[in-house]
């Protein structure tokens, strides 16, 4: 059967390469995804056909293929339908490291980034879902393919990749947020040449990425103030706020969602950064000599 599934995997991949924009009609590969999706959802929907889940898995790359095609509207719905359905299926403790695998293969080395985008949100759920199946090895190598992604070419592959970190770690990796905020302290420090000179875009994305890590772990506790939040709000974040787009934007969003999530509880909060209140108003609030 896994032979079988290969080499229908393989013809399904020759006729992508030749495949033609769907206005000059339907081709081989569209009516062939659009079956091997139908496939998948049959065999995941049917109790009797557990065995076949294994080789489901070896279609996932096929399916986020599929799904990238936006002239083909049915069939990228059908194929991201399907791949919720992948998501949210109780894959075996065997079953699921393999999957995630896959998805991390697709979020870390895709050619189209938005691939490595649409991978994130499945790697949700599939974390929150199989928490209790994966190993701290995987768990790490998770994280580590997150923290690549923060400085991915492509801001909205970032974006996504620190709001899927944010939610990790709120979660359930909270023992690494003292080196992931060290991490993000000292990429955050590059300094940024000035505009016009060799090394500007790669300085602005390490520094986004930073900024970007550190508001994702402030993110993550919307509700309290740990004993490192305060140097990680004030060192890191803070003092971009004024810098280069995207950088200030990411900093600025960062002041607006702290603010929002912690008014409730704002007599207590800010006794957690003792002298430095001030700046910490400057932040949230707008330096109040603005108008001055």
């Amino acid at each position: 059967m896994r032979r079988r599934c290969k080499s229908l995997q393989a013809q399904l991949r020759s006729a992508r390469l030749e495949r033609k924009p769907s206005a000059q009609g339907a081709s081989t590969y569209d009516l062939a995804a659009s079956t091997m999706a139908l496939w998948v959802c049959l065999n995941l929907d049917d109790h009797r056909l557990g065995p076949m889940s294994t080789y489901v898995l070896e279609l996932v790359p096929d399916l986020f293929d599929a799904f990238q095609l936006r002239d083909n509207e049915e069939l990228s719905s059908t194929a991201h339908d399907v791949l919720v359905q992948v998501a949210s299926f109780p894959f075996s403790e065997v079953q699921v490291p393999a999957l995630v695998d896959c998805l991390l293969r697709i979020a870390r080395s895709s050619n189209s980034w938005h691939s490595r985008l649409d991978a994130l949100p499945f790697l949700q759920i599939v974390y929150f879902q199989n928490l209790f199946y994966l190993s701290q090895s995987m768990k790490e190598e998770i994280l580590h393919v997150l923290h690549t992604l923060l400085s991915d070419p492509h801001i909205e592959v970032r974006d996504m990749a620190a709001a899927t970190l944010s939610g990790i770690v709120r979660c359930s990796q909270r023992a690494h947020i003292t080196d992931l905020s060290q991490r993000f302290a000292v990429m955050a420090a590059t300094p940024l040449p000035r505009r016009g000179t060799p090394g500007i875009e790669e300085a602005i994305t390490r520094v986004h990425a930073g900024v970007l890590g550190a508001s994702a772990l402030i993110a993550a506790f919307p509700y309290e103030v740990p004993d490192w939040m305060p140097a990680l709000v004030l060192d890191t974040v803070a003092i971009h706020s004024e810098s280069p787009v995207p950088i200030s934007t990411t900093a600025r969003r960062c002041a607006a969602d702290f603010r929002r999530t912690h008014q409730d509880t704002w007599a207590d909060d800010q006794h957690k950064f003792g002298e430095r209140v001030q700046e910490l108003h400057d932040f949230t609030l707008g330096r109040s000599d603005y108008f001055v």
